[in-house]
């Protein structure tokens, strides 16, 4: 893998991490346990990072 492979997958990680976050500001456990799309959407993006 050269740098720049490195730094794609790193910025790649970066943006949907920060994705994650936005789209959990504001939100409690409870939201996540009863907000189907939103716990799809978090799983994903987690999986994606991962």
């Amino acid at each position: 893998m050269s740098r720049h492979d490195i730094e794609i997958v790193l910025n790649q990680i970066r943006s949907h991490s920060s994705e994650a976050i936005e789209l959990t500001n504001g939100k409690s456990r409870n939201d996540l346990d009863t907000d189907r799309l939103l716990n799809l959407t978090l799983t994903r993006l987690l999986e994606i990072i991962g």
